[in-house]
């Protein structure tokens, strides 16, 4: 494979893997910011992990 297709892939690669790294940032501090509660597991029940029925 020539060395330039095989920088193109790569750089196409390293791309992605940093708008990824970059959605799933900004995905975690605003579901941070969301979320009333801290992201660390409490051992208090939640209304939403109760079933319903």
């Amino acid at each position: 494979m020539p060395l330039r297709r095989t920088l193109a892939i790569a750089g196409i690669i390293a791309v992605v893997v940093v708008f990824v790294g970059i959605g799933v940032a900004a995905a975690l501090t605003a579901g941070r910011i969301l979320t009333p509660h801290s992201p660390t597991p409490t051992p208090a029940p939640s209304a939403t992990a109760t079933p319903a029925g």
